[in-house]
């Protein structure tokens, strides 16, 4: 158990606002943040910077997640202070990510990719297993396809007739 209360500032709220944000917007998850990191940054302190939980995020932490992401940190720092400086809403995730990604196009090309690339992965699956489902039909001869009545030695009762 930590044995510090941290006092979040605004400048940390933000910081955990625009991180929940570059990680919903990467599509890693917590998991994939933690795989990328290799294991530098736990899943549960990912979620626990998502959620705004414990201790505010340390820079090594920040810029690990930057990284990760692909977006650069120094416009996301700057997206931090600009939100901390009192703006009275907070901004719409897409809002956030297309001034930390320069422009909505750099997103847009992104978001296609991983569209198109999730859609090749899913067509790969299916010509896998449509392979797999040939592959075992080419197999099997026409010996193995018996009804299984003509082999069961009980189909008949002891004296050859028919049980029903």
């Amino acid at each position: 158990m930590p044995t510090k209360k941290y006092v979040w500032k605004a400048t940390d709220k933000a910081a955990s606002y625009l991180i929940q944000c570059l990680v919903a917007e990467s599509h890693l998850g917590y998991t994939g943040i933690e795989r990328a990191s290799n294991g530098e940054i736990g899943y549960n302190r990912v979620r626990d910077l998502c959620l705004g939980l414990k201790a505010p995020a340390r820079l090594s932490e920040f810029l690990l997640i930057c990284d990760i992401c692909k977006a650069d940190p120094i416009i996301v720092l700057r997206k931090v202070l600009e939100t901390a400086a009192g703006q009275p809403f907070i901004p719409s995730v897409d809002a956030v990510m297309d001034d930390v990604y320069a422009d909505a196009v750099t997103r847009a090309m992104r978001k296609e990719e991983r569209a198109r690339s999730a859609e090749a992965k899913r067509i790969e699956s299916v010509n896998d297993e449509q392979s797999r489902v040939a592959e075992t039909l080419s197999k099997l001869h026409r010996g193995d396809l018996d009804i299984a009545a003509y082999e069961d030695e009980h189909k008949f009762d002891g004296d050859g007739d028919d049980p029903a």
